[in-house]
């Protein structure tokens, strides 16, 4: 993990994260869990040992929170840039 991804995860307000649902989570609880260690500035090691995981695991789980993170800031933007448009005259 960069500098700046470190920095986006400590600025993340963790209170916020959507909850899962069985059908289609966005973050799952391992998730979740995982990056509110980060953003608390628990190291990886440290991550790791405390959830009973390897080092490689964490990082797979980082990798995949900033995925959906991405996608769902994506999303976001799709939706206010719909809402913000003028409609067009068909």
């Amino acid at each position: 993990m960069n500098r700046a991804d470190l920095t986006a995860v400590k600025e993340l307000d963790t209170t916020r994260l959507p909850a899962g649902s069985r059908e289609g989570e966005f973050l799952s609880l391992r998730e979740q869990t995982i990056i509110r260690l980060v953003a608390q500035g628990v190291p990886d090691p440290a991550i790791a040992a405390q959830l009973y995981i390897s080092e490689a695991q964490v990082r797979d789980h980082l990798v995949e929170i900033f995925k959906k993170l991405a996608m769902a800031g994506l999303l976001d933007q799709l939706v206010y840039v719909g809402e913000e448009m003028p409609q067009a005259d068909c």
